[in-house]
């Protein structure tokens, strides 16, 4: 199988979570036979490529003010354009796999104008995340871009033929956000010992 994931992981400090899952999971099904292309922006040394898996870093700005992310937003659309369309031609794969919010809007965006079935990793959903931080900081700081990136990022879900969560109550939340849309069982991230080895204590 043929599978292409796209990993808008901008965040160039992270050390794991769900961008890094995905670029585990690509590692591991390619050493299964399968053929995996992952197209991402910060290369933070998670894998290398091998006979079946090419990882491809776009060119990216830093996002550290608003004009600066839309610089980067028009740089990303630009190698969309001019790069990653034409190896998604090239690749054919069997599915486009997004994660989170903008990986999993470009994701929907580009095999719906491919014609290509869907998944998309899920995980922290605006009702758990109100739960989380209380619904005042929630109302004071789920407004605007933010308001608008989740809005995207429900309606990418739910034009998405699978969707993964992390955990039972990901799954759980994002059932219920996405007014009951199917989310199959979890797939757990686990630990890579030799990333973040572990110390029995004396």
């Amino acid at each position: 199988m043929k599978l292409f994931f796209i990993v808008e992981n901008n965040q160039p400090h992270a050390s794991g979570g769900g961008y890094y899952a995905l670029f585990k999971f690509g590692e591991f099904l390619s050493k299964r036979g399968h053929d995996i292309f992952i197209y991402a922006v910060n290369d933070l040394g998670w894998v290398q490529s091998n006979p079946r898996l090419e990882v491809v870093y776009r060119p990216s700005i830093p996002r550290k003010n608003r004009i600066l992310r839309k610089a980067d937003k028009a740089l990303s659309g630009f190698c969309d354009t001019f790069f990653l369309k034409s190896k998604i031609r090239k690749v054919r794969p069997d599915w486009i796999i997004g994660v989170l919010t903008h990986s999993a809007i470009k994701a929907v965006h580009i095999g719906r104008e491919f014609n290509i079935p869907i998944a998309n990793f899920v995980y922290e959903c605006p009702p758990w995340i109100e739960e989380i931080a209380g619904r005042e900081r929630f109302q004071r700081e789920f407004s605007g871009y933010n308001e608008n990136l989740w809005e995207r990022t429900r309606a990418a879900y739910l034009r998405s033929e699978v969707l993964f969560p992390n955990s039972e109550l990901s799954r759980n939340y994002n059932r219920r956000w996405l007014d009951g849309k199917p989310v199959v069982e979890p797939i757990y991230p686990g630990i890579d010992p030799e990333e973040m080895p572990y110390s029995e204590s004396n």
